[in-house]
C-alpha cells in the first residue's frame, strides 16, 4: 500500500471516515447524540414535564411523579 501524497495511510483513512461521517445528513453544529437530564424531586420521585393547554395558551409544567407536586420549571423544585 502506497502512502499518500502529505501523510500516511492511517491519517488519510481518519480524514476519509471524518468526511463521510460529517456528510451523513447533520450540520456542523448539530448534536449527534441527545442527552436527556433527569431532575430529581426532594422526596426523592423523578420530575416529569408536560404540557397542557390553559386558555388557549400551551403551558409547560413540571410534575413530581412520586408526590405529585407541580412548579412551572424542574428547578423550582430545589
Amino acid at each position: 500500500m502506497e502512502a499518500p501524497i502529505g501523510g500516511s495511510p492511517i491519517t488519510s483513512i481518519y480524514k476519509e471516515k471524518e468526511m463521510a461521517q460529517a456528510s451523513r445528513g447533520g450540520s456542523k453544529n448539530s448534536r449527534t447524540t441527545v442527552n436527556k437530564q433527569k431532575f430529581f424531586c426532594s422526596c426523592g420521585g423523578e420530575i416529569q414535564l408536560k404540557q397542557i393547554a390553559q386558555s388557549g395558551k400551551v403551558r409547560t409544567i413540571a410534575e413530581c411523579g412520586n408526590c405529585k407536586r407541580v412548579e412551572r420549571r424542574p428547578s423550582d423544585f430545589n
